[in-house]
């Protein structure tokens, strides 16, 4: 009962966070894809609401002599306006519109455009050959191998196309019957029908569906051949002519695998999840292309979910590969090397994760291509060269496949790319980076974090807060209210200090002489804090506490002229903040909140003796 399309060989389904965004597809209702990839042909959208489309079927034509062309483009050309999201997929496009119609184009053979008529017959393929409207009221669509899924704007969510292996998820049902190229007969369902309700994410793979709905569960069926459901290598049994048809593993309806996801992406024969903590949870097919990630080993291949890293705010996963953004905007692509996309320097799979650039906002990963759309919307290509958008230029790079006209480093394709955004928040642990986590939970334990601080950890501190975290320190370091220290050094609030803020934390610092103002009766309580003013203030509250902090040296060349040298001794000597390195302080340099934290700390730890 298994269909074989040869056509349909390659497919990336992406899917992130709105930070780091869709590649292709969509999965979070309110959140945009804006760029995409399939095998060998890629869309972006700009800001201005334009697709555009390049590489093979990019924009197909009929040849009076030939028939159906390919319509191979070298550069970015556009197809569509007013839209504001797009999922794509080797052989047919999606775009939803402003108006939220969804409009497709493309290979029509098993109903994945929603129409059984739709399209002209070329060769025994049916294809529409321009932008048609299949529907409206659609929030986020997927593409698969031979079917389609649709999330629309209340949540439920719509399947269409091939149901061979019940990726419909209609328990092997259709309102058709197509035969594969061994005569077998399959059923197809050509009009999109109803399957579930309070869906958030989706994903159409080869042959398989997943599901995301609203309570966090992750649900998958179709294709299970390869685990590539997640859930044990369960399946189902469906009636065909009345007979009990047995299936090899496949999932004829939904089945619930997880709990606590955001959102899911699906390949040909592998998937991969984030859940709420940011961790990745990866299941299928490993394989000698490292596909998951856990080395070139088809001992790793695993039927069930199996965590493989953290702080993932957005994963896309190919034919036979990998992508994800972190939540520090790093992007890592492993599995599939033959054109480069992992390693420039070598043609070889890469079964690990690998770091391949910085300031990532969304990744769309094809078998042969892969792009990168940076946070000032410029859109980075590399990989076969033909199917980039760079009108087929290359650095000469060679493929696995012995071709040349391979580009093994990012290059720029498009500017004025639209940046993904949605309405699902990024739900990541929000804790210390690894080597900040024992001094900051020591910190917290000794009540010098006031618990608005216990967040955003690797975020600029701002100035209010500091005053707040110092005003603490004072306190713990005297075992006396801030009340009781301001009247036994004589000093008293002046409450018209600053014209932009009234806090009391800040009219204290600032009545100890701790903290200053940045002049014209402005104090800028949002602004952020440097390394030489938090030694500094460090110094005085020393000062504050009775420590005399005169005659201490430091050997920093960068400070000699600045105005923190005379108050930097002290605090250096005490090891309560170091140098960068060669003899550098680095003042300037912004404080996060972490830092901050372990620069308090330490100096309760100096007042303490």
């Amino acid at each position: 009962m298994k269909k074989i399309i040869s056509i349909f060989l390659v497919l990336a389904l992406c899917f992130s966070f709105p930070m780091t965004a869709m590649a292709y597809g969509n999965g979070d209702i309110g959140t945009t894809s804006t760029i995409g990839a399939g095998g060998y042909r890629a869309v972006a959208l700009k800001t201005d609401g334009t697709l555009w489309i390049w590489g093979m079927f990019a924009t197909p034509y009929v040849d009076p002599k030939w028939g159906l062309n390919m319509g191979l483009q070298l550069k970015p050309t556009k197809v569509l306006s007013d839209v504001i999201s797009v999922s794509c997929e080797d052989y047919h496009t999606a775009a939803i519109k402003k108006d939220h119609s969804l409009w497709m184009w493309g290979s029509n053979t098993a109903g994945e455009l929603g129409s059984e008529t739709l399209g002209m017959i070329f060769n025994e393929t049916r294809y529409q050959l321009t932008p048609a409207k299949i529907m409206d009221d659609v929030s986020a669509v997927s593409l698969g191998g031979g079917h389609t899924a649709v999330i629309k704007t209340d949540g439920s969510l719509w399947l269409f196309g091939s149901n061979d292996c019940g990726q419909i998820g209609n328990n092997y049902v259709g309102n058709a019957i197509r035969k594969d190229i061994r005569g077998r007969e399959y059923p197809v369902q050509t009009t999109p029908v109803k399957i579930m309700d309070d869906v958030v994410s989706v994903s159409c793979g080869l042959s398989f569906t997943a599901a995301v709905k609203k309570d966090g569960s992750l649900w998958t069926w179709g294709d299970n051949q390869q685990g590539q459901l997640g859930n044990g290598e369960d399946g189902d049994e469906a009636l065909v002519d009345g007979i009990v048809y047995v299936s090899r593993k496949d999932q004829y309806t939904p089945k619930k695998i997880m709990d606590d996801v955001v959102l899911v992406s699906c390949g040909n024969t592998h998937a991969a999840a984030i859940k709420k903590d940011g961790s990745l949870w990866v299941w299928g097919i490993n394989g000698l292309e490292g596909t998951l990630g856990f080395g070139l080993t088809n001992e790793s291949d695993t039927a069930v979910p199996v965590k493989l890293m953290d702080d993932v705010v957005s994963v896309c996963c190919s034919n036979s590969g990998t992508a994800v953004i972190k939540k520090d905007g790093s992007l890592w692509v492993w599995g599939n090397n033959y054109y480069g996309l992992v390693n420039p320097d070598s043609s070889r799979n890469i079964g690990t994760p690998t770091k391949v650039m910085d300031n990532c906002r969304s990744v769309a990963l094809g078998d042969s291509i892969i792009f990168a759309l940076k946070n000032n919307g410029s859109l980075y290509g590399w990989g076969y060269a033909e199917y980039l958008g760079n009108n087929g230029k290359s650095n000469g790079g060679s493929s696995r496949h012995g071709s040349g006209d391979v580009q093994t480093t990012p290059v720029k394709i498009l500017d004025n790319v639209a940046l993904p955004s949605g309405t699902t928040p990024i739900v990541v642990p929000d804790v210390p980076s690894s080597w900040a986590k024992a001094e900051v939970e020591s910190a917290i334990s000794n009540g010098i974090v006031p618990e608005e601080l216990q967040k955003n950890y690797k975020k600029p501190i701002s100035r209010e807060n500091v005053a707040e975290m110092l005003v603490s320190l004072i306190e713990e370091s005297m075992g006396q209210s801030i009340d009781e220290i301001l009247t036994e050094e004589g000093a008293e609030i002046n409450k018209n200090a600053f014209s932009d803020t009234t806090d009391t934390n800040v009219l204290a610092a600032n009545a100890l002489g701790i903290i200053n103002g940045i002049g014209n009766g402005k104090f800028n309580p949002n602004g952020t804090l440097t390394r030489a003013q938090i030694a500094a203030m460090i110094n005085r509250v020393a000062k504050v506490v009775g420590i005399d902090t005169e005659g201490f040296t430091h050997n920093f060349t960068d400070v000699s002229n600045h105005w923190v040298n005379p108050e930097l001794g002290w605090p250096v000597e005490a090891n309560i903040i170091a140098g960068v390195g060669n003899n550098k302080f680095d003042p300037s340099t912004e404080l996060t909140t972490e830092q901050t934290i372990i620069i308090t700390y330490r100096a309760l730890q100096a007042l303490s003796k």
